[in-house]
């Protein structure tokens, strides 16, 4: 069965193999591992090209071999289920967890379209987790930085720590925390930052970072403090072009290596709660401070790359300024009104 799956990719690719697969006898014995391995050559390079598809649907294969299921058409909604149960073992993250599902429903689509499968089992769904929003005080900003020194990163196998960072990746930390915290930008868009983002506007004397957010691809254009620009134009880089991007990995592992490897054992060092988003502590300090110090919700959005003001709403409403305000003001003015109200009741009262 393995020639006769290779020699149909060989000649045509995906259409070709659809089209002969009845006539080869695998339409409904299709194994699991041909079926994986054929999703990933066809279309690697066209729909998960971010992804680590040998390693997520490698998973797969083996848990469907463990459970001694070795076709596709032996795939079943309890199989799925007790998949899904690992899954919180590999991705920390619960939106990595939703990705991994649809990435999983998308290949069981494929078997579905192929005629290895009469119908797609259901997928168990993953409740999101809402990071809570924990904006950094001034004291626990600086406590990091200071931290920066002492700091020993996880290995990469996440067994232990290394030896303390060198002078070159310490720079490059210091500036993209630094970054992060004045740019308000998530991990993914400041990793991937570029020298060319970072532009100089002369008549105002200020220099701003504009780019376009990976998430949702809104541009975002946010002026930065002078110190921080050069700070982070000045970090060494094995990469002219970019500053913390070496150009070649992907975008995914250099999160994990910047956000897991490195701000996570920060964030220990300096006392403060981790998690699998601290990175996104110094975007909610970015907005909470300007939002306390009087920035319109509106605005702000724009400089977060929303694409609806609804969003920072659900998670920095409290931090309104303005708002805030003039819900003191209302809960303060039936203050008032109580004390009068019960001034006139004791005077009828003394009157009977």
């Amino acid at each position: 069965m393995r020639s006769d799956f290779q020699g149909c990719e060989r000649r045509n690719g995906l259409n070709h193999f659809q089209g002969c697969h009845d006539r080869i006898g695998i339409a409904r014995k299709v194994d699991v591992e041909c079926s994986v391995h054929l999703l990933i050559r066809v279309i690697r390079c066209r729909i998960f090209h971010d992804c680590d598809l040998v390693t997520e649907f490698g998973r797969f294969q083996a848990y469907c071999e463990k459970e001694n299921v070795f076709t596709v058409a032996r795939i079943t909604r309890e199989l799925l289920t007790g998949y899904a149960s690992t899954w919180e073992e590999h991705y920390q993250s619960s939106n990595t967890r939703v990705s991994v599902r649809e990435r999983l429903r998308s290949f069981l689509r494929y078997c579905l379209e192929c005629r290895w499968l009469d119908r797609i089992p259901a997928v168990p769904k993953v409740e999101v987790d809402e990071p809570p929003t924990l904006p950094l005080t001034g004291a626990e900003y600086a406590c990091i930085l200071a931290s920066i020194d002492s700091v020993r990163p996880l290995r990469f196998d996440v067994k232990g720590v290394t030896r303390l960072l060198g002078p070159r990746t310490k720079a490059r930390l210091r500036a993209l925390i630094q970054l992060m915290r004045w740019s308000g930008l998530a991990i993914q868009d400041a990793v991937k930052i570029r020298r060319a983002d970072i532009i100089r506007e002369e008549a105002k004397g200020i220099y701003r970072v504009v780019v376009s957010r990976q998430k949702t691809g809104t541009d975002v254009s946010v002026p930065i403090p002078t110190e921080v620009a050069e700070e982070v134009l000045a970090a060494p880089s094995p990469n002219p072009a970019c500053i913390f991007w070496n150009g070649k990995s992907q975008s995914r592992s250099q999160v994990t290596m910047w956000g897991g490897r490195y701000m996570r054992p920060l964030f220990e060092a300096a006392g403060l709660r981790s998690g699998h988003m601290v990175s996104h502590r110094l975007r909610d300090t970015f907005a909470v401070d300007l939002l306390e110090k009087g920035v319109p919700m509106e605005e702000l959005s724009k400089l977060l790359g929303h694409t609806s003001i609804r969003t920072p709403e659900k998670h920095y409403a409290k931090w309104v300024k303005g708002r805030q305000d003039r819900l003191d003001a209302l809960v303060i003015g039936t203050w008032d009104v109580l004390g009068h109200h019960s001034s006139q009741k004791r005077r009828s009262m003394r009157i009977k």
